[in-house]
């Protein structure tokens, strides 16, 4: 129970998140598996239901200090926290509990809730003289369901995965999976062995153009427009709903899974096909291209698997591109794989079709090659689809409707004046 006290007071007394991190680290590192087990469910927010009511806390704690009821609420009414309270007002045994987390949770926590009154008063105040003052705070908000750190659930995966050795998203989609606060989940959570998760796309983010056409800078300035993208700035976060394996999740831009904020989308991606539908993403593609006029018409699919899926066959898409005169150039990423194992890329099935629509077929094992494969690709499709010019311009008029104003009213005060029209 010390380290997982320690980590609270250090979680507790910074708002550095560099300094929640590391605190986060040293713990994890030295925790015994099934004492973190445990602190990772509390943690990550998954608190155990309410063992005792308020109204026997204040009776009990009451009966502890010698105190009448009506002071101690008064005590809580100015503290403004029922955990911190009573930690306040219990006489501070000066010693450590010698029970580690895991011990404290099975044997005094979780027996709580089913025992009658008597015996469950009797466990309590025994558990209370055991732990010292900031043992006895947090052992208080575990046993009233309440307990916060004030560190957010990113933070926890975040010094999980350096842990680990492994990347945040990984750790992510295992915290958010199933598992129960055991040894031999946690070891598990840990472990570097590859497994199958649906883990984010790269988040591809618009920034704004710094160019200042007043002060006489050029659109030229930014190079060739063909090499940029231009977007709508859409109102709220950026979010991937990905369905794979059976299990759909959300993940936002910051590598955060957010799957059980938004219930009413995991349940519309379940109702999405299992497999990877090559097909329909050609033709979702070619969907887009149809009414466009550009000299040259491409999709670029990239794909580290095969096709699996029930819905359009690949080579019935591509005969559709061919169709409509859009080549689509395939390109294989080859991921690492033990030796004598099959790369999980379909090479013959992306060759044939890029070979059906008059593309091409490339396969890239790392970021580089993948880059040389995209200028590749720019360099073979040049298509000019329009040119967005600006011109910079001085405006004179209403220099002239000013001097023609003032003349005006010139011509008004010299008439009522000596200035003066005659009859002819």
């Amino acid at each position: 129970m010390k380290q997982f006290t320690t980590l609270f007071c250090e979680l507790d007394q910074t708002t550095r998140t560099s300094e929640k991190v590391a605190a986060l680290e040293k713990y994890f590192h030295a925790a015994p598996p099934d004492d973190a087990a445990w602190a990772l469910q509390f943690l990550s927010g998954r608190s155990l239901p309410r063992a005792v009511s308020t109204k026997n806390l204040w009776e009990w704690t009451a009966a502890e200090t010698g105190w009448p009821l009506w002071l101690v609420e008064e005590c809580h009414a100015a503290v403004g926290d029922t955990a911190e309270t009573i930690a306040l007002l219990l006489t501070n045994s000066g010693t450590a509990s010698p029970l580690s987390l895991a011990e404290l949770v099975k044997q005094r926590l979780l027996p709580l809730k089913a025992l009658p009154d008597g015996a469950r008063r009797e466990l309590l105040v025994q558990t209370w003289r055991e732990l010292d003052g900031n043992e006895r705070f947090v052992w208080n908000k575990l046993i009233t369901g309440n307990f916060r750190t004030g560190v957010a659930r990113t933070l926890v995966i975040r010094a999980l995965a350096r842990v680990a050795g492994i990347e945040p998203a990984v750790m992510a989609h295992r915290v958010m999976g199933a598992w129960k606060p055991t040894a031999q989940d946690f070891l598990k959570m840990m472990s570097d062995e590859p497994g199958e998760f649906a883990k984010p796309y790269p988040f591809y983010l618009a920034s704004p153009v710094e160019l200042h056409i007043s002060k006489g800078e050029s659109i030229e300035k930014l190079g060739p427009l063909s090499e940029w993208l231009v977007e709508w700035k859409w109102d709220g976060i950026r979010a991937q709903l990905i369905h794979r394996g059976g299990e759909t999740l959300v993940w936002s831009r910051g590598d955060e899974m957010i799957s059980d904020a938004f219930p009413e989308l995991i349940e519309a991606g379940n109702l999405l096909p299992d497999g990877t539908g090559i097909g329909i993403g050609i033709s979702t593609a070619l969907n887009m291209l149809r009414d466009s006029n550009a000299a040259s018409r491409v999709v670029i699919l990239l794909t580290d698997g095969e096709h699996n899926a029930t819905s359009i066959k690949p080579l019935d898409a591509a005969d559709l591109a061919a169709a409509i005169g859009v080549r689509v150039y395939t390109i294989g990423v080859q991921t690492p794989h033990p030796a004598g194992l099959p790369s999980g890329v379909d090479e013959q099935m992306l060759r044939a079709v890029a070979d059906k629509t008059g593309g091409q077929y490339y396969a890239a094992d790392n970021p580089t090659a993948l880059a040389a494969v995209y200028k590749e690709i720019g360099a073979l499709e040049t298509s000019r689809v329009g040119r967005e010019q600006f011109e910079s311009f001085t405006e004179y008029g209403p220099w002239f409707i000013a001097a023609g104003a003032g003349l005006l009213v010139l011509e008004l005060l010299l008439r009522s004046s000596w200035l003066r029209r005659t009859a002819a």
